[in-house]
């Protein structure tokens, strides 16, 4: 749940750390030629500041005596400054995750422990928004092509409708067609949509495709030889 949120704040992939064995630095060795296996940064505790802290009691018998030895005894010290400095490269990013986890938290006005349930909620929110939105749009889309569907001019026999979007290409793309489908089928029927950004949408109907017309032979020559489609839809930019 928090992921996505960590990437939209700090444009990368969070590191978030459940336990020592998530990372490639989960074990060290002691500073000496001793014949005991590799300390686990699990048998230690970590303060803020990335200060470790061994904790006896977490060690396995399958680590052997010898070891335990060292660590409760010579090596304790050592043992706590490696291990201090060995988390120090996941630790950080392990607190930063803690700490935007709060942070969104207290913006969201809940608790931790329910801030993947509210999450979840606000993602639900935000779909069906998205949906909703898409809805309108495709509404909006219908109502303006039926307007432009009664207008137009006449052009050799074959009726010309054009128009300008203020969105991007997909919405010339939606466009171009919903006005086409509405024009007579009778008659050959041309519609043009440009955007603000110079782009070209041109699709013809069936009648102006058996009449000899084709948008991608059309789409070229108006941009230049730039463009492409099909003789019914064809699209490119300046």
């Amino acid at each position: 749940m928090v992921s996505p949120v960590y990437r939209s704040v700090y444009r990368t992939t969070p590191r978030l750390i459940q336990s020592w064995a998530d990372t490639k630095a989960s074990s060290f060795r002691l500073g000496l030629k001793a014949a005991v296996p590799d300390v686990q940064l699990g048998w230690f505790d970590f303060d803020i500041a990335g200060q470790a802290t061994l904790c006896p009691e977490r060690i396995p018998i399958t680590a052997g005596t010898a070891l335990r030895t060292l660590l409760e005894g010579s090596q304790r010290q050592d043992a706590e400054n490696r291990a201090g400095s060995r988390s120090a490269d996941v630790g950080t990013a392990h607190l930063a995750g803690r700490d935007l986890v709060s942070r969104i938290a207290e913006q969201l006005g809940t608790s931790r422990g329910e801030l993947p349930e509210k999450i979840a909620g606000l993602l639900d929110r935000l779909k069906a928004a998205d949906r909703e939105n898409s809805r309108l749009k495709a509404l909006s889309t219908a109502a303006r092509a039926t307007e432009l569907a009664a207008a137009g001019v006449a052009a050799n026999g074959t009726r010309v409708i054009t128009t300008t979007v203020d969105g991007q290409a997909g919405d010339a793309r939606a466009l171009a067609p919903a006005v086409r489908d509405r024009v007579a089928a009778a008659r050959p029927a041309v519609v043009a949509v440009a955007t603000e950004e110079g782009g070209l949408v041109l699709t013809f109907n069936q009648a102006a495709n058996e009449a000899g017309l084709d948008a991608s032979v059309l789409v070229k020559r108006l941009l230049e030889g730039r463009g492409g489609g099909s003789a019914q839809i064809a699209q490119g930019a300046a």
